[in-house]
């Protein structure tokens, strides 16, 4: 036996997916935040613009996602090895992909917020890593070697006396 469903229940399903839907758009957001900042209405504002802060977030995910940086995780276990590997993660975790979504999560602390909001500007590139080549290491040098000792004298010793008998 299936669950029935009248034509004005699914028409208010359908209606409810389309504003949700259409609610998710960056231009009915953005419209929205604009309203809550003219009537100066703080809790509208303040979670449309982090609404809209999200959103960009989420845009962004694809852009620092580390399995889409092509790094090899290195099978050797010295730090020559590991070299180019830390230095090409330090690129991704340092760039500025990372530092436009810092400044989105930091939205909320804004001087201002949420009516004057300074949105930050998306970078204008794709995240591209360049290979690195580690630093030549100094060929091994021999240690310095000490001027030989001479050996130590010994302290000279009495020559054995007979007992007297």
């Amino acid at each position: 036996m299936g669950i029935m469903v009248t034509e004005s229940e699914r028409l208010a399903k359908m209606q409810k997916l389309y504003e949700t839907t259409k609610a998710e758009q960056s231009d009915v957001q953005q419209t929205a935040y604009e309203t809550a900042v003219s009537e100066k209405d703080v809790e509208a504002a303040a979670e449309t613009a982090r609404k809209i802060r999200d959103k960009m977030l989420a845009e962004s995910d694809k852009e620092v996602v580390l399995d889409r940086l092509g790094l090899q995780v290195p099978a050797g276990k010295t730090f020559t090895v590991w070299l180019d590997f830390l230095t090409t993660l330090g690129q991704a975790l340092n760039g500025e992909w990372t530092r436009y979504r810092e400044a989105l999560r930091d939205i909320p602390e804004q001087d201002g917020f949420p009516f004057e909001i300074k949105w930050p500007v998306k970078p204008s590139k794709t995240l591209v890593l360049e290979p690195v080549e580690p630093e030549p290491t100094p060929d091994p040098v021999d240690p310095p070697v000490a001027p030989p000792v001479d050996p130590p004298i010994d302290p000279p010793v009495a020559p054995p006396v007979d007992p007297v008998e």
